[in-house]
């Protein structure tokens, strides 16, 4: 009877094999990314310029780490391949101020984005790394005792993001780093002046479908 229990349970196991190495070889479904969407919220530290010497003229400091905020929505294509559109808002002001106050600055973005991402693999606790050109429009103001002066640049550059898919979820978190050029004539200097050029870290939270 021992015997027969150990040839039962044997049987069982090799029945089953198939069926086990048949669902480890099938990918995850949703782990696929077709489109994407993410949010960012971070801080953008500021270049040298000359408009930043021009403040100082009139006893303003430098712009202060600003706040950032951004939107990304992309599709995937030929495996590695990724294109959309980004949607940016940035905030910051000068550090010293005058009688008049601070000078405070918003600015958005409209950006497409073009690059490459890793691939897509199964498991679902995958790393995702991504490396991206980003370029568009910039409008904004920049306004002191509530009178605004018109932004209006554009905006190129790139950044590079890694994250990791969160388990059992279509959702991931990631770290994103990104390089922005964005001239500004606003003390009346050369028009390629880079006033409002800066790099922003940000902490991104999205999902895919």
């Amino acid at each position: 009877m021992r015997y027969l229990g150990a040839f039962l349970i044997s049987c069982a196991l090799l029945a089953s094999a198939p069926s086990v190495a048949c669902a480890q070889s099938t990918p995850i479904e949703w782990t696929r990314e077709r489109v994407r969407i993410s949010g960012e919220l971070g801080f953008a530290t500021f270049f040298p310029s000359q408009y930043a010497q021009s403040l100082r003229l009139f006893f303003y400091g430098p712009l202060a780490v600003g706040t950032a905020f951004a939107a990304r929505a992309t599709l995937r294509s030929h495996g590695i391949l990724v294109y959309g559109a980004r949607l940016g808002w940035l905030h910051t002001g000068t550090t010293n101020s005058t009688t008049l106050g601070a000078i405070h600055y918003n600015i958005v973005d409209i950006s497409a984005v073009f690059g490459i991402t890793t691939r897509q693999r199964a498991r679902v606790d995958s790393l995702r790394a991504e490396l991206v050109a980003e370029a568009g429009g910039v409008l904004g103001d920049a306004s002191l005792n509530e009178a605004p002066q018109l932004v209006a640049s554009f905006r190129v550059g790139g950044s590079a993001m890694l994250g990791w898919f969160l388990y059992l979820s279509r959702m991931y978190v990631g770290a994103r780093v990104a390089l922005s050029y964005i001239p500004w004539n606003g003390a009346g200097g050369a028009f390629w002046d880079p006033a409002l050029a800066n790099i922003t870290s940000s902490i991104e939270l999205g999902g895919v479908l």
